[in-house]
């Protein structure tokens, strides 16, 4: 299955080569990820304070929040560009902007969106190479998951407890189920992240839910969850760390790899 295509590069020779940006700071920990992996942290000047991986970037100053920007210190750093998924306050564009700071967004509710930041990233912070090598390995990991067999489950990723809040269709955490092999509950046409009130959670059909380390709290006491099918069957999958799944960076792979292998599982016990 061929999700996106690989976007073309002009290689530029000799004088017409552009010049990387000597300061970057990234506000997104998805775009912090995906810079270190092309190779570009070299370039990386600051991070918001969810910036949290690869481990050594955490000596980098923090210049804000995930998406919300100290304005005062990224002036006084001056970098040459801000990545960002976006901005809570979309007037900080124009205040950097006028002070020659360009702002890159980089929307990433998809693995083609992804496959979209990795082709602009390399572009530009002049990582060109690794950027079609990355593109590549993103293809081939998505064609040869999309030939797996589809599990037979209907999973709900428990993306937090207090309150409970979960993803819909057409999120970059649902896609990743699929690509895993299971399918999601009924929607009801919700898309995006969401809170499910209990109605919801007794019709959607969900034969599994899917808990991370740290949303807080035992599912069978929860006072909604507890009523839930896959809770009274005790078919609840513990998965080890949340940003494998809901980080739309270069990880989502070994996150598909991890959530396969434990779905298999589960349904082994099942039957």
């Amino acid at each position: 299955m061929k999700i996106f295509r690989l976007l073309p590069i002009i290689l530029l020779g000799g004088a017409g080569l552009a010049a990387a940006p000597l300061k970057v700071v990234s506000l997104s920990p998805a775009a912090t990820e995906l810079i270190c992996h092309l190779g570009g942290e070299k370039y990386l000047k600051g991070r918001s304070s969810a910036c949290t991986y690869p481990p050594r970037i955490l000596r980098l100053p923090v210049m804000g929040d995930f998406a919300r920007p100290d304005t005062e210190k990224i002036l006084k750093a001056a970098p040459d560009l801000i990545v960002t998924n976006d901005l809570i306050y979309p007037g900080a564009e124009k205040i950097f902007r006028q002070r020659g700071i360009k702002v890159l967004f980089l929307p990433c509710r998809s693995i083609k969106e992804y496959a979209q930041a990795v082709e602009k990233t390399g572009r530009e912070l002049n990582q060109e190479a690794a950027s079609r090598q990355e593109l590549a390995r993103i293809e081939n990991f998505c064609r040869k998951y999309s030939r797996c067999a589809p599990l037979r489950q209907k999973v709900l990723m428990l993306l937090w407890s207090q309150p409970v809040i979960t993803c819909g269709e057409k999120t970059f955490s649902s896609e990743l189920l699929r690509l895993a092999g299971a399918d999601l509950p009924d929607c009801k046409g919700v898309a995006g992240y969401f809170k499910p009130s209990l109605k919801w959670l007794l019709s959607c059909g969900a034969d599994t839910l899917l808990v991370f380390e740290g949303t807080g709290g035992d599912p069978a006491k929860h006072p909604l969850l507890k009523h839930l099918e896959a809770v009274k069957k005790k078919r609840i999958v513990h998965f080890p760390d949340a940003d494998l799944l809901q980080r739309p960076g270069p990880r989502f792979t070994e996150g598909v790899r991890r959530l396969r292998r434990l779905l298999e599982a589960a349904e082994r016990e099942a039957q």
